[in-house]
């Protein structure tokens, strides 16, 4: 709003925001687009940039892309979700790494470390393929792919085919006993062989079923497709120059 209207008070509200570190809280990384608000005001030459918060933006941001790519290297699947904490592994932190991917994308824009695109390909690999279920995790990509994601439109086209792109949460450690279908899911009646305990029926990250009904796995988050589209595209363009920047 301030480069639109010259406004001065949403450049100081959106100071006041970045000094305070709101941008990096939300329930998802895209609630208030904190690392992109911040890359763009890192990359802004305005004549009144705040150049102390720039500073400050810029070492938290390297800050947290070198933890993006140590995490990277030390899970398996080299993604930067945390797979040692199995509580966690839901609501796509397995089947929507690519969010990873393009934050990494920005830092590389920043500082030109190639480290970070290293890491940005592998992130993106286990949506492409390179897991357990050897399948895609985005629709229209891929030999395998989501053909029932949670969305009104995708479901009543009466279209075979799904909405190309959309990344789906894929794998989840558990699905509650509190609906029919996730009972279903995962009884016996439905299970080969029988498991002893009809909760966890499967290795963790091998749950999954491409239907809609099943929300942990097939629901995605509209602000992370932001990410998809523009990951996909850098990657498939790197080595152009000022790639981000045009």
């Amino acid at each position: 709003m301030y480069r639109t209207t010259g406004n001065s008070t949403y450049k100081q509200y959106a100071e006041s925001c970045l000094i305070g570190g709101a941008g990096y809280f939300g329930w998802n990384d895209f609630q208030y687009f904190g690392r992109e608000a911040s890359w763009a005001y890192i990359k802004t030459n305005w004549s009144d940039v705040n150049v102390t918060l720039q500073t400050r933006l810029k070492e938290q941001f390297r800050a947290e892309a070198d933890a993006f790519y140590t995490n990277s290297k030390i899970q398996p699947y080299f993604i930067e979700s945390s797979l040692s904490t199995t509580p966690w592994i839901c609501w796509g932190t397995l089947g929507m790494n690519i969010g990873s991917s393009y934050f990494l994308l920005l830092s590389y824009d920043l500082f030109n470390d190639s480290r970070y695109v290293d890491v940005a390909y592998h992130n993106l690999d286990i949506a492409m393929g390179s897991n357990p279920l050897s399948r895609s995790f985005i629709t229209g990509i891929g030999e395998v792919s989501p053909m029932d994601p949670l969305s009104n439109q995708v479901v009543w086209d009466n279209v075979t085919e799904p909405i190309p792109g959309i990344n789906v949460f894929g794998s989840c450690v558990h699905l509650s006993f509190n609906n029919d279908y996730y009972m279903e899911m995962q009884s016996n009646y439905n299970n080969y062989p029988a498991v002893a305990y009809e909760g966890d029926p499967y290795p963790i990250l091998r749950r999954y079923a491409d239907d809609y009904h099943l929300v942990q796995y097939n629901e995605f988050a509209v602000g992370s497709q932001s990410a998809v589209a523009p990951a996909l595209q850098i990657l498939s363009k790197m080595g152009s120059n000022n790639l981000l920047s045009s």
